[in-house]
């Protein structure tokens, strides 16, 4: 059933779950992300370049499809889960509670799970967890055509151009951060749009 598709998995498919779930929104009506690295930035422990010259500029902007942390208001399209273990040695929980601080302030169905005691696997329910997939069991996808507010961001349209009826073609400067604030009023779209240069509207 296409309106009841949902994102889950853990360690690099947590990652995995938060890139690609925040990458194109409209595709999931949920998703979980168990005991998952927040960014490649954190995972290799890297540091973004200091925006000193045009070369480390540019390098900044290449990396910015990765950077989840600039798409996380992609998620309000979706209920999203974060599933840790408190005592995990590989991906350390500081990660999910990062991620949590990120969508606190303005996510309506978020839900966090600290498992007391749990490491990185401790059984089949790392991804397999009950009360996640019981969050799972009653969403769905809301049709486009019912949607009258899209808020969506992407960093490159060549990755993600569109979400429900509404869609990015041409920014207007290449691999930064565009978005998109859109209400439909019975026949007319209003609302604002940064970094764009050419839209589509459904």
């Amino acid at each position: 059933d296409p309106a009841r598709i949902v994102l889950t998995g853990h360690s690099m498919g947590g990652h995995g779950t938060w890139h690609v779930g925040l990458t194109h929104p409209d595709l999931f009506a949920g998703i979980g992300a168990a005991a998952g690295w927040s960014s490649f930035f954190s995972y290799a422990g890297l540091s973004r370049a200091q925006e000193e010259n045009p070369m480390s500029a540019l390098m900044n902007r290449c990396s910015s499809p990765s950077d989840t942390l600039s798409l996380v208001r992609n998620s309000l399209h979706y209920l999203v889960y974060i599933l840790h273990g408190d005592a995990d040695d590989n991906v350390p929980v500081t990660e999910a509670r990062l991620m949590r601080s990120a969508l606190l302030p303005f996510h309506k169905n978020l839900h966090y799970f600290e498992v007391p005691g749990a490491g990185h696997w401790w059984s089949n329910e790392s991804v397999d967890f009950p009360a996640m997939f019981a969050e799972f069991k009653g969403i769905r996808l809301t049709d486009p055509r019912l949607i009258d507010h899209v808020e969506f961001v992407t960093a490159n349209p060549g990755v993600s151009s569109r979400c429900d009826w509404a869609e990015i073609l041409q920014q207007e400067k290449a691999m930064t951060f565009s978005r998109i604030n859109l209400d439909q009023q019975g026949r007319r779209v209003v609302g604002t749009t940064e970094n764009v240069a050419q839209l589509a509207l459904d």
